[in-house]
């Protein structure tokens, strides 16, 4: 099975310049959903899989961010600056062109900064973090993760696990 993983992480981080389509069921989130009620600082999405692209400045009001809970979630974010995380579940998220921090969840989790300059944890298992432009911080956490800086001036640390990382452009650590 970590085997499986590890092929699906270097088939994503050979790709240098990965796109994702949104999928067909991707609904614009412009307003809190009703069990965000439950903690003010959280932005909760369901513990369902959830399919959202976030409206610009959505998050404002919630200094904790996003949190995504059960589920396999499907996040993309506006231009603006946000804190997204993971849960348990298999996520997607991606940041949009804000700068963002990003972390990830329990499970194999798929981040993306795109543009701007990022904050990308993997937390645990095994994760894709793929920085995109910018001069970004990229961590692993635990598991076996892929790390790709991108363009850009890149901050790569594997942290616990057998990690791949490819700095690719710029001047990266």
């Amino acid at each position: 099975m970590l085997e499986n993983t590890l092929g699906q992480l270097k088939a994503l981080a050979d790709n240098s310049d990965p796109t994702f389509t949104d999928p067909p069921n991707i609904r614009l989130l412009t307003a809190p959903l009703p069990n965000s009620i439950a903690d003010p600082n959280f932005f909760d999405l369901t513990p369902n899989d959830d399919v959202f692209q976030l409206a610009n400045g959505i998050l404002r009001n919630f200094p904790g961010g996003l949190r995504a809970l059960a589920g396999n979630d499907f996040i993309r974010g506006s231009g603006a600056a946000e804190l997204m995380n993971g849960n348990s579940g298999q996520d997607t998220l991606i940041g949009g062109c804000g700068r963002d921090t990003i972390r990830g969840g329990q499970d194999f989790d798929i981040i993306y900064g795109e543009c701007a300059n990022d904050i990308l944890n993997g937390n645990q298992g095994d994760d894709y973090a793929y920085g995109g432009t910018g001069d970004d911080f990229i961590r692993g956490g635990q598991g076996r993760d892929a790390l790709v800086g991108n363009s850009g001036n890149d901050t790569l640390i594997g942290d616990a696990g057998i990690d791949r990382l490819w700095g690719n452009e710029g001047a990266d650590l």
